[in-house]
């Protein structure tokens, strides 16, 4: 049964390689299985949250407040009535309400304050380390200084001219090597993913390597 399993997804993987050949019933038919296990899985795992997380909770424990949240989800169904779509608005209010108050309060937190803090470094390390003088802290003079000339880059009021406009020119830098990293860190982990395929359709299904 393992053995059957390593070649189903052998051939799956390169059915859904052939996309790069061009398309194809093989690959529409592998994307099909993947959105079809997809959504089976979806609905298996919802099942058992609102089982262990809803319902025994309710009925074993007296959590009878559980009930809220059920009927809430429950009037998703009334998107089926014509008579009675409207009820679905309720849910969907109440959701987007607490996914964009829950959203901006972590774009504020990680988007502003821990981007300060992070900038807002001692330069001077007073304490000795390792034996050493007191130095001072490159890092976070490289932090302080990208993070000044790359918004000196975007600080659109007046021509970059004079300081201003050396100091956008070195951010004009610091922006280029952070795109460039993150587009290394990007075909780095695309390249992974098809390392990692490559040495299973190699090692468990063809025993090559």
């Amino acid at each position: 049964m393992e053995t059957l399993g390593i070649w189903i997804a052998a051939l799956l993987t390169l059915a859904i390689g052939s996309l790069l050949w061009r398309q194809n019933p093989l690959y529409r038919l592998a994307e099909h299985i993947l959105v079809g296990f997809t959504a089976g899985h979806l609905v298996v795992i919802n099942f058992f949250n609102v089982k262990n997380f809803g319902i025994e909770p309710m009925v074993k424990g007296g959590m009878w407040i559980n009930i809220v949240p059920i009927i809430i989800g429950l009037l998703f169904y009334f998107r089926f009535s014509r008579r009675y779509a409207w009820l679905t608005r309720i849910p969907l209010a109440y959701f987007f309400g607490l996914s964009g108050a829950i959203g901006i309060t972590g774009a504020l937190d990680a988007s502003i304050r821990q981007q300060i803090i992070a900038t807002v470094k001692p330069l001077y390390e007073p304490e000795i380390i390792w034996g050493f003088i007191p130095h001072l802290n490159i890092n976070n003079i490289i932090i302080l200084v990208g993070t000044i000339t790359t918004l000196a880059y975007f600080f659109m009021t007046r021509p970059h001219k004079g300081i201003t406009g050396g100091m956008a020119y070195v951010g004009r830098f610091f922006i280029m090597v952070t795109l460039g990293a993150r587009f290394g860190a990007v075909v780095m982990s695309r390249l992974s993913l098809l390392i990692d395929r490559l040495y299973f359709i190699l090692h468990d299904c063809l025993k090559i390597l």
